[in-house]
């Protein structure tokens, strides 16, 4: 079921080349928290997805930047000064490819 149509950016013509997927550890983990942060992340013009997962960690932010600086302003700047991220690890995005079409999942 198609529930939305979306347009594709080409970032490195926005200026922001470099992708990286940030994965953040907060503590506490708790519900009061989660708002907050997503408010934060979303702030960031530097976001373009945030996801809450299970595991080791709590989140992955997907970042757009310019440069290797810009990268690293941006978690020790921005991310790293907000007392609630215990750790953070940064993994940068070579290249990425979508699925073109999605199928239903088979039995």
């Amino acid at each position: 079921m198609i529930t939305a149509f979306r347009a594709e950016v080409d970032l490195a013509r926005l200026g922001r080349p470099l992708e990286a997927l940030l994965a953040l550890r907060v503590r506490p983990h708790t519900t009061q928290l989660v708002e907050p942060l997503r408010a934060f992340v979303f702030g960031l013009p530097e976001t373009i997805t945030m996801f809450h997962v299970a595991g080791a960690e709590d989140f992955l932010v997907h970042v757009a930047v310019r440069d290797a600086d810009h990268l690293r302003r941006l978690t020790l700047e921005h991310f790293l000064v907000r007392p609630e991220i215990v750790h953070l690890q940064t993994t940068l995005i070579f290249k990425t490819e979508h699925q073109p079409i999605q199928r239903p999942a088979t039995p």
